[in-house]
């Protein structure tokens, strides 16, 4: 097959089909909460999501309704009919169900002919390199993700832990075996309209190894855009389909009911791919947790939101001010939990809950941006 000279990329957020979703996938068939979506994610080539949550066989997820990402494995046809070639599944809710519901999922995927990255039953399983074609052209996907109770290990199933230096040499070996690098990193805190200071600059140093396109997710709302020596950046695509509008966890959050399509044009002209990018503002509905093409003066308000945020990666007094700020917030609640551990349950499970804090890297990144003031 001839390599064609431009490929068109879409990619989008977080996909769950969990929680209330699952009502109306149950009303209304698997397709429903991609109909309006469809025409704008069939005009790129490829299409890349993240699909956050896990499958069962009908009549376990009927028994395991009480675990909210537990979703029947019927309903998860929606996204072989919404065009989407390839998944990552590094993320914090794949293993929710344990080894089967990764099981599960995995083969459903391999039936739909849906690719899928980041998560398997060993650590070298999760951390295997996706090479994916796409009109001739040999697209390298690699997923981690930084919830290290979910981590996998030599002999045990899970998602590909985040190890910043072990991306960056996967990276620097699929540069030899692929067109092009796209790195999928699932992390951070949740609710933050800034990347972290630490993760915007390692994420820079991965575009600066290799990776043509570092797409990030988990906190739940968009974050900014760039480009960085050639390659882009997405810090947080946010949600995509999600039940926020109904989650007492999310609802009062700002920003869990925005997303974006992010279109990515690639051209091959060269020694290096030429990357850019527009987006397709979109709502996700309060009522059936789909997203929604923003039209008019909405359209336009969430550009201009977008464009604010992109401006913001620029200064890194604004971004250390507001990793403060949310390291600050994540540190005083996790001390009064310890405290009410402690209160309600004994000394002991207080120090437990507060070495817990200590001992997991994903905790370990916002308690340096809380101990230096947002500078790490």
């Amino acid at each position: 097959m001839s390599k064609v000279d431009q490929l068109s990329i879409a990619l989008v957020g977080d996909i769950s089909l969990g929680g209330d979703t699952r009502r109306l996938l149950a009303e209304r068939g698997p397709d429903y909460w991609h109909e309006d979506v469809r025409a704008e994610l069939a005009t790129c080539d490829l299409r890349i999501g993240n699909f956050e949550c896990t499958l069962l066989p009908p009549e376990q997820a009927a028994a395991q309704q009480h675990i909210e990402m537990a979703v029947a494995r019927p309903h998860g046809v929606g996204f072989k009919n919404a065009g989407f070639e390839v998944v990552t599944i590094a993320n914090n809710h794949v293993m929710d169900c344990g080894v089967e519901g990764l099981d599960t999922l995995r083969s459903f995927l391999d039936e739909q002919e849906i690719a899928h990255f980041g998560a398997g039953r060993t650590r070298a399983d999760a951390e295997t390199t996706l090479y994916h074609e796409c009109g001739g052209r040999t697209i390298a996907l690699l997923g981690v993700c930084d919830a290290a109770y979910h981590f996998a290990g030599p002999d045990s199933p899970g998602i590909a832990p985040l190890d910043w230096s072990g991306l960056g040499r996967r990276v620097r070996e699929a540069r030899t075996k692929s067109d092009l690098i796209i790195a999928h990193v699932h992390a951070d805190l949740e609710f933050t309209a800034h990347p972290s200071t630490g993760r915007v600059r390692r994420s820079r140093w991965l575009a600066e190894q290799g990776a043509h396109l570092v797409i990030e997710h988990h906190p739940h709302v968009f974050q900014g855009i760039e480009t960085h020596k050639g390659s882009l950046i997405a810090y947080s695509l946010g949600n995509f389909v999600f039940d926020a509008a109904h989650s007492e966890y999310m609802r009062d959050h700002a920003g869990v009911m925005d997303t974006h399509i992010l279109k990515v044009n690639v051209t091959f002209d060269g020694a290096v791919p030429r990357v850019a990018w527009e987006a397709v503002p979109c709502a996700i509905s309060p009522t059936d947790y789909r997203p929604i093409v923003a039209t008019g003066a909405d359209r336009e308000a969430r550009l201009a939101r977008l464009e604010t945020l992109c401006d913001d990666l620029a200064r890194p007094g604004v971004l250390r001010q507001a990793w403060r700020r949310r390291a600050n917030r994540e540190l005083k609640t996790q001390l009064k939990a310890a405290y009410y551990a402690w209160r309600k349950e004994g000394f002991a499970q207080g120090v437990r809950d507060l070495w817990d804090l200590v001992k997991r890297p994903d905790h370990r990144a916002w308690l340096k941006g809380a101990l230096t003031l947002g500078w790490r």
